[in-house]
């Protein structure tokens, strides 16, 4: 398989910030990005989670998960726009 060459764009201090969190893991940019991918054909989902949350809805979720789990009943949550 003859490798190719995927651009996106960055701000230069996410590229900056995460060269350098990855060089202490031993690990390149285009590594770190290969193994997502290769994640993603395997497995057919994505490595992460888009979830963009409010500190509000932050406590608001963990109050509902401390109930939960002292809870028998099945956890149903419907939020309304």
């Amino acid at each position: 398989m003859s490798d190719t060459i995927i651009t996106f764009r960055t701000s230069e201090e996410i590229k900056k910030s995460s060269k350098e969190l990855l060089q202490k893991k031993g690990m390149t940019i285009s590594e770190y990005c290969n193994l997502c991918l290769e994640y993603l054909v395997q497995t057919g989902n994505p490595a992460v989670k888009k979830l963009l949350i409010a500190a509000e809805d932050k406590e608001v979720e963990q109050i509902l998960k401390l109930r939960h789990k002292n809870s028998k009943k099945p956890l149903r949550v419907t939020l309304d726009d």
